[in-house]
């Protein structure tokens, strides 16, 4: 059996909130600190790669312009996501293929998620993405954010799964 080494992840010091003047780009990065956007205008967009997020992430209310992107992420506590709006923006880099693409492929949520009333304005990705808690999921206001995602890869515990509630468009 071939086992990789352990690789040693920078610990992000303090507290991320919506008063963080850098961009959100982080790759192997291990937060130890509640994340807070609850009602954020992300013009940039959001990358976070191979992170780790140890307390409660809020992202609640928050606009992403461009892309939202929690690739290979480990969510340690509760991610909340609600009422999120991920969309296209009108002009410069969008740092990823699709523009308005949400995209938590490759992650595992390890406490509660909950989406609900996101919208997904343009692609959503969910491929192989691990949810180990409840998850509170439900079509926003607009019926195609659903459709855009119901077609995607999830994967939950099947004691979770019995006590999950997924709302789809008529």
């Amino acid at each position: 059996m071939l086992l990789l080494p352990p690789v040693q992840r920078e610990v992000y010091g303090g507290v991320l909130s919506s008063g963080c003047a850098k961009p959100l780009r982080f790759s192997g990065y291990e937060f130890r600190e509640p994340v807070n956007f609850e009602g954020a205008i992300i013009e940039d967009g959001a990358i976070f790669h191979r992170c780790i997020f140890c307390k409660p992430l809020n992202f609640r209310g928050a606009r992403f312009r461009g892309t939202a992107r929690f690739w290979k992420c480990v969510f340690r506590s509760e991610a909340n996501f609600n009422c999120a709006v991920i969309e296209p923006r009108d002009s410069g880099e969008i740092g990823s293929i699709f523009d308005g693409e949400a995209n938590f492929s490759w992650s595992r949520f390890e406490g509660p998620a909950e989406f609900w009333a996101g919208q997904f304005k343009g692609k959503a990705f969910f491929w192989r993405t691990i949810f180990q808690d409840k998850v509170t999921w439900s079509a926003s206001s607009s019926p195609t954010s659903y459709s855009k995602v119901r077609n995607h890869s999830f994967a939950w515990k099947p004691s979770i799964l019995r006590k999950m509630w997924i709302s789809s468009p008529s």
